[in-house]
């Protein structure tokens, strides 16, 4: 799959190759041993993981041979913030980025939540989207992977990022 990709894109290596899903059928062993040897060929730069539970993650970097593992992509928004019981501290002190999808959530607000983010997207003259989105990266080592639909959300995305929300409205989001 790799070679086809290289070929593809015409190049001799690409910078991160991610394993998607965890594969009950494969060892991760055995993964992690073919991604070693594609580090190993120079073919690839670092080796990152998705949806891996803390324990999946654990094993994956017991067999990274060459500490290259250093990017784990997870579902993260306002509505699932599972990651938060651990896998967040456990990635930052390892270095590994986290980076947060589906980060808009399944936009099913409350009423009361609703009128609270209404109220800091007032406050700072931003979407609901582009405060729920600067939350999630203001969380210590956590990028977005974000999607568009129109031009308005590409603008949301992309303003999500050019201001700051001050501490204490960070600390009432984590509430919620």
């Amino acid at each position: 799959s790799l070679e086809s990709s290289l070929k593809r894109i015409k190049t001799d290596y690409i910078d991160i190759y991610q394993i998607q899903w965890p594969n009950p059928n494969i060892p991760i062993e055995e993964t992690l041993s073919a991604m070693n040897r594609l580090i190993e060929e120079g073919k690839v730069r670092y080796i990152g993981v998705g949806n891996f539970a803390i324990d999946q993650l654990k094993e994956a970097l017991s067999f990274d041979e060459f500490n290259k593992l250093c990017v784990l992509q997870t579902e993260y928004d306002l509505f699932n913030r599972s990651i938060e019981e651990g896998i967040l501290d456990f990635n930052y002190s390892k270095g590994i980025t986290t980076i947060a999808y589906m980060s808009f959530g399944k936009n099913l607000f409350t009423n009361d939540e609703k009128k609270f983010l209404e109220n800091l997207a007032e406050k700072y003259s931003k979407s609901i989207r582009s405060i729920v989105l600067n939350w999630i990266v203001s969380h210590k080592n956590v990028l977005l992977l974000t999607s568009s639909m129109s031009k308005e959300n590409t603008y949301e995305n992309f303003s999500s990022l050019d201001f700051e929300i001050e501490k204490n409205d960070i600390d009432l989001i984590n509430n919620k």
